[in-house]
């Protein structure tokens, strides 16, 4: 019997120091991976950090600029000349609000400018998902404005974009999030994988191409050479539409509703 339990109180010892070696190895990994700039989240996101930034950008013309933002929303409005004005608001997220503040300091607007051309961007660490059934991403809200002939790029992964008000070629492009365009005479490409699309008096005669994989799309006023609407899954709603060249409209399942529009060529299916 006592033979038994020295066996035990052995075995014991020895499960306790690889328990011991195991958790220590898992420590010393996760500590590796976080000092490589990755972050391992714990627990339910709960908590909620928030800061404001602004910047003020000088250009002699026209401005270039293109927005790249993983998640949140992003305006641009037409605005005083001879400036680029930059207004971002961060959210972060963490268990506890000394978590959320430091997930905040590192989430960070990158500026990037060479004469008039401008790129802004968001620098965050990769994080880890673990343990945690309530995650939540940290997102930037842009608002911005530029001068009204400023050529404009805008991206999201996640995330709602909006133009008004310019006259230079625009690119809006956002993988879930819906569109606005207002009073923008130029050339324009907007398109969006999922949401919704909404143009307002768009268009100086070049060309346009409005588009939505999953959504509809509503344009009240717009005028190109070669103009292309189309949604694979959404309603169109039409109205003033007037192309030079070829009009193509065009949704795979949903409704197609079209008054006032002409065009020298081209066809409607639905």
């Amino acid at each position: 019997m006592k033979n038994k339990w020295i066996i035990a109180s052995i075995l014991i010892v020895a499960l306790v120091v690889i328990c011991g070696a195991s958790f220590f190895a898992v420590w010393t990994g996760v500590r590796m991976v976080q000092d490589s700039g990755i972050h391992i989240r714990l627990g339910a996101d709960t908590h909620s950090a928030k800061a404001t930034e602004t910047k003020t950008l000088s250009v002699s013309g026209p401005a270039n600029l293109t927005v790249l933002n993983d998640f949140g929303d992003v305006s641009v409005l037409a605005g005083a000349a001879g400036q680029v004005g930059v207004t971002a608001e961060k959210t972060a997220w963490g268990s506890s609000d000394a978590e959320a503040q430091a997930a905040l300091k590192d989430v960070q607007v990158v500026y990037d400018q060479t004469g008039n051309t401008f790129k802004i961007s968001i620098k965050r660490p990769v994080e880890v998902n673990t343990l945690n059934i309530n995650q939540k991403t940290s997102s930037v809200k842009f608002s911005i404005t530029v001068p009204k002939e400023s050529l404009v790029t805008l991206e999201s992964t996640n995330g709602d974009l909006s133009l008004t008000g310019t006259s230079g070629p625009a690119i809006l492009n956002t993988q879930f999030g819906g569109l606005t365009l207002a009073d923008v005479a130029a050339e324009i490409s907007a398109t969006t994988q999922n949401g919704t699309i909404n143009a307002k008096n768009i268009g100086d005669g070049h060309d346009l191409t409005i588009s939505s994989e999953f959504g509809e799309i509503t344009v009240a006023g717009a005028k190109g050479a070669a103009v292309t609407i189309g949604s694979n899954n959404g309603s169109l709603d039409l109205s003033a539409v007037k192309a030079s060249g070829l009009l193509k409209i065009t949704t795979e399942f949903g409704e197609l509703n079209v008054t006032h529009s002409s065009a020298a060529s081209g066809g409607f299916r639905s």
